[in-house]
């Protein structure tokens, strides 16, 4: 399938979400929205099954865990660090927030969640029962996934205020921040990856429940596996950041969060960066949420 059919059929069924939102039932659209985030552990499932199939047969399977580390910290780090710059050169005062205990506690929940829905998946292919686990096509419960998110966004009211420069900066950062990542990694870090698929690995931003199943369709089942672990990596970098310099440093950390800043992370981003960056984190994490699977189909075609 090519890149430009995955990028549409992605598009259409998050148009398709969008439209079809005032449409539902209050009570429908709200189980609805309540499935989204189970249902991402259900793709996490899925996809960590084909990986544990693709592993299955290669031998240096502890390489892709290596390789997976060291993307997800050095693309992380580096999206840091130039949304750092960015708003340092614009004289951006840096802030000051606590951070409760109880939030760093449901930060490990939720990612101890993803790790045994990945766990569950692995386990599954060494049972009489992964037979029934090769009928399941991750590709389709995606673009059902991709509905959900459609509806999802439709729940988010953007204030105009929001839409301005600084805000704008944080998504803009992290795909340059991350571009530029895998330009660094490509000629400095030895690597048989072709950039293009480098490029497309680190547009995933922490997106890890569609960046691997798309990179296993345009590309193949080793970048796909890449991908999952990548993204799965970011997303816990980018929750350490978040603790660690988020209330010195609340828009780089956010732009460190990738897509999850809407989602997954949006709760920490309350406590450690203050709810005045709330507006950031779901404008920059819708920007990145839609703009994720067109990136990452185009990038790994070229």
């Amino acid at each position: 399938m090519s890149s430009l059919a995955l990028v549409i059929q992605l598009i259409f069924c998050m148009l398709f979400g969008y439209v079809l939102a005032p449409y539902l039932r209050h009570n429908i659209r709200k189980i609805s929205l309540n499935c989204l985030g189970y249902f991402s552990y259900s793709l996490l499932l899925v996809m960590s099954f084909e990986c544990m199939h693709y592993l299955s047969k290669v031998n240096n399977w502890s390489d892709y865990v290596i390789q997976s580390l060291i993307y997800a910290s050095t693309m992380t780090l580096v999206s840091f660090s130039f949304c750092w710059f960015i708003f340092y050169a614009l004289n951006t005062p840096t802030e000051n927030v606590k951070v409760s205990l109880r939030l760093v506690l449901n930060a490990l929940i939720n990612m101890t969640k993803a790790l045994l829905a990945i766990g569950i998946g692995i386990c599954i292919y060494f049972t009489p029962f992964a037979t029934t686990f090769y009928w399941i096509d991750s590709w389709y419960l995606l673009l059902v996934f991709m509905v959900l998110i459609g509806i999802d966004s439709r729940g988010i009211t953007i204030q105009r205020e929001w839409l301005n420069l600084k805000t704008l900066l944080l998504p803009f950062s992290a795909i340059v921040g991350s571009v530029i990542a895998a330009f660094f990694l490509y000629f400095c870090y030895q690597t048989d990856i072709p950039l293009g698929s480098l490029l497309a690995l680190s547009q995933g931003h922490g997106f890890y429940s569609m960046s691997g199943i798309v990179l296993s369709r345009v590309a193949s089942p080793e970048m796909g596996t890449l991908a999952l672990m990548t993204d799965l990596f970011r997303e816990l970098f980018a929750i350490l950041l978040l603790y660690c310099f988020g209330w010195r440093y609340p828009r780089s950390s956010i732009c460190a969060a990738g897509a999850t800043s809407m989602d997954a992370t949006l709760p920490m981003i309350k406590q450690s960066c203050g709810s005045a960056f709330l507006p950031y984190a779901l404008i920059s994490g819708l920007i990145l949420t839609l703009l994720a699977p067109v990136l990452v189909s185009v990038l790994a075609s070229i």
